[in-house]
């Protein structure tokens, strides 16, 4: 488990507050991860949890670098390999990733009954882009 405080100075939503980020299982794809942080924008000062998994892992002689989204934002850490230091990079929806992944269940007459179906759509698509989708169906 790794365990890393700092303070959080996020738009008007967060203003140097306290921040808790949890690895509890470390930083491999797929592993979890959790941050804790009090919100100034509300007059009460509630505490908010986000919790998310690690998207992507690359790892070099010298550190660590971890993507992961919550519900508002997405991150990247880069955590050094004696897991002294993280630094840590936030985005916001004004810059939202290229593109967008929807699954679902397709069913098209005789040709497919429950099928899978699985569409990937750039962002900011329009007439003529680029996207791609594949669906099992019998002909």
């Amino acid at each position: 488990m790794y365990v890393h405080n700092d303070k959080l100075d996020w738009f008007e939503h967060a203003q140097d507050e306290w921040t808790t980020a949890v690895f509890p299982a470390g930083f491999a794809l797929n592993d979890p991860v959790c941050a804790y942080f009090q919100r100034t924008i509300v007059a009460d000062k509630i505490n908010t949890y986000q919790l998310g998994l690690i998207d992507s892992v690359t790892k070099t002689s010298e550190e660590y670098r971890i993507t992961f989204s919550f519900e508002y934002c997405s991150l990247e850490c880069l955590v050094a390999i004696d897991l002294r230091s993280l630094t840590v990079t936030m985005r916001n929806p004004c810059h939202p990733r290229p593109f967008k992944v929807f699954i679902g269940k397709l069913d098209w007459f005789e040709y497919a009954a429950n099928e899978m179906f699985t569409l990937v759509v750039l962002s900011g698509v329009s007439d003529g882009s680029g996207g791609y989708h594949i669906a099992t169906i019998r002909c």
